[in-house]
């Protein structure tokens, strides 16, 4: 998320917030539980909303790194998601500039519903950040959103397109996974999409750190609070 994004998300946090904590979290679903790996594994929550996913992901044993640009968004997570296990980040795509320098790296990096606030000529370069926050052999999960924008800004969004840019990085879909809306909104659907980086990553990404996460809330995004530093970098970089 920009700042146009950021500024409708931190007018609209204590609306947004209960229709966001009333969906399940992403962890329980049947669709990705068997693609997680065993905790305690790094997972980056991108527009972590108000803390759902991150909250628990954190229960359940991973660490987390939750990222979001909205003050307000945070402020609602941090309230309702307090855990040792969640590190938060103010940062945002396309340049995710704090996470790059922070020397984490993850075994699943999690968009729920991001993507469509990134500007298609800016995605190329977002879709580089977030696999250069992976680990070798680590995931990416993104809920693609589908339907008219209702005002916090949006852009057309397709499963080709990310296909695309998946196989550019050397990466492989696992499972794209089409749903309805979990607010009832008829006019939004959504496909959550699972991508893999290969084990060996050297070719297809020289020079590049990795990262990828579980982000499929397919129609909300949510995570928890800060914690102590998660994996440094100099402990699972490769190339």
């Amino acid at each position: 998320m920009q700042a146009p994004e950021s500024s409708w998300y931190d007018a609209n946090a204590a609306r947004l917030a209960a229709a966001y904590e009333a969906v399940p979290p992403t962890v329980t679903r049947d669709w990705l539980a068997d693609l997680l790996p065993a905790p305690p594994a790094v997972i980056i929550d991108v527009g972590a909303g108000t803390g759902r996913d991150a909250g628990a992901y954190a229960g359940a044993g991973y660490e987390v790194v939750a990222i979001e640009p909205s003050t307000a968004m945070r402020a609602e997570a941090e309230a309702r998601h307090p855990s040792p296990r969640i590190r938060w980040l103010a940062d945002s795509l396309p340049a995710l500039t704090t996470a790059s320098r922070s020397g984490v790296a993850a075994d699943v990096v999690s968009l729920s519903a991001v993507w469509q606030h990134v500007a298609p000529s800016d995605r190329p370069r977002a879709f580089r950040k977030l696999v250069g926050l992976l680990r070798p052999g680590g995931l990416l999960v993104m809920t693609l959103r589908h339907g008219p924008d209702d005002g916090r800004g949006g852009h057309p969004v397709s499963f080709a397109e990310v296909e695309t840019l998946a196989r550019s990085h050397g990466m492989q879909v696992v499972r794209a996974v089409p749903s309805p809306d979990l607010q009832g909104r008829p006019d939004i659907s959504w496909t959550a999409v699972v991508l893999r980086l290969p084990d060996d990553a050297a070719g297809a990404l020289p020079q590049l750190p990795h990262l990828i996460l579980p982000e499929v809330k397919n129609a909300t995004y949510t995570l928890g609070t800060p914690a102590r530093p998660i994996g440094a970098r100099a402990e699972r970089r490769r190339g």
